[in-house]
């Protein structure tokens, strides 16, 4: 099984060629620091799906990459078949299909429950949109006002969290959904400055602890020193 660690192939970029068919149904084409790409690779390795990795150069992205994909975005999961490749697009997309295709191993949805799968969802979506309103805006560019949007946030989705994880007992799919901007905030401390100790959110930083050291999740998660060498350099092939 292919896992996102250090070793990941390289980005290609403008003026590469297309990579050649695989061995593997799926494909996933990725960026590498990517938090809507790591949503995907999260839920496919924590569910043990084979899958192969086309990591794309997101500042210069490959003129064949508009072929598979009109918009150019990152993830698009490529899906072959018999009569050619199908294509699924956007993370939250994918991250759902995948758990009814591959339901059995490591379910992230409740099949039978409706009420319960519409709730997950729309807790995604409160926390999603809460700790990413100036995430962007502030990796970009330090900005006091824009950190304080983030803080405030953070101690806002503090008090969502009602039980072990966001799902309940086990990570569902509004914690692997979420955990990629929360991989990311050790380094976004040392990076702008923004606090996320035990503290300020005691809650928040168990459940990261917890998410950490997850048999299913702790092989898809980069080392801080990494993510802030990206932060700092915007290089996507840091640390290969």
């Amino acid at each position: 099984m292919t896992t996102m660690q250090v070793g990941d192939p390289h980005a290609l970029s403008k003026g590469s060629t297309p990579p050649p068919e695989g061995a593997s149904t799926l494909r996933l084409y990725s960026g590498r620091f990517c938090p809507y790409a790591a949503r995907v690779r999260l839920v496919l390795n924590a569910k043990n799906i084979k899958y192969e990795v086309v990591n794309i150069d997101l500042k210069n992205k490959p003129e064949w990459y508009y072929e598979k994909n009109a918009l150019g975005k990152v993830p698009l999961l490529e899906i072959k078949g018999p009569s050619g490749p199908s294509f699924i697009s956007e993370s939250l997309i994918i991250a759902e299909y995948l758990d009814d295709q591959y339901h059995d191993d490591f379910p992230l949805l409740p099949t039978d429950a409706p009420l319960e799968r519409a709730q997950q969802k729309m807790l995604l979506e409160i926390i999603y949109s809460k700790i990413t309103a100036q995430w962007h805006p502030l990796m970009v560019k330090e900005d006091n006002e824009k950190k304080a949007v983030l803080i405030k946030a953070l101690g806002e989705v503090e008090q969502l969290l009602r039980g072990e994880y966001f799902a309940g007992e086990k990570p569902g799919f509004v914690d692997l959904c979420v955990w990629p901007w929360f991989e990311r905030l050790p380094a976004v401390e040392l990076f702008r400055g923004v606090p996320f100790t035990p503290t300020d959110y005691p809650k928040l930083t168990e459940w990261s602890e917890k998410m950490r050291v997850h048999p299913r999740i702790r092989d898809s998660i980069f080392s801080t020193e990494l993510m802030l060498e990206f932060f700092q350099t915007r290089n996507p092939d840091v640390g290969l």
